[in-house]
């Protein structure tokens, strides 16, 4: 595909190694994170560089032997376009019978009904099948 003028000097900075069990394969390192264990890739170096990430990254290298690399990814081409549906108003054609055919299978799918756990007790709803 050609080359997409809008992201034209975008960069993406990851940490980069061996697989920890020796297949050979390349891929993303993590690391621990407030949110939990994140991939480590970033738009911005200095974060990447945080001792957060840098002393957990240097203790994977220690311990699986493998070196990790802060690498910096930079655009080359786009390969896919994922594009929003246009609203109908922009289209001049109305998308009523879509959503509403959408909104119908929702609605089938998320269909409860009351069944009684035992007589005198409460009901508890149930997807229908």
């Amino acid at each position: 595909m050609a080359a997409d003028p809008d992201l034209d000097g975008f960069e993406l900075y990851a940490y980069v190694g061996e697989d920890e069990l020796g297949s050979g394969a390349f891929g993303l390192k993590q690391a621990f994170a407030p949110v939990g264990l994140v991939p480590l890739v970033s738009t911005s170096r200095a974060s990447l560089e945080d001792e957060r990430f840098r002393s957990q990254i240097a203790e994977q290298a220690r311990l699986y032997g493998k070196p990790i690399r802060l690498v910096r990814l930079v655009y080359a081409e786009s390969v896919e376009t994922i594009r929003r549906l246009k609203p109908a108003l922009a289209t001049g054609r109305s998308d009523a019978p879509a959503r509403l055919a959408f909104s119908e299978r929702a609605r089938r799918a998320t269909r409860t009904t009351r069944r009684s756990c035992s007589p005198g007790r409460r009901t508890a709803a149930v997807p229908s099948r």
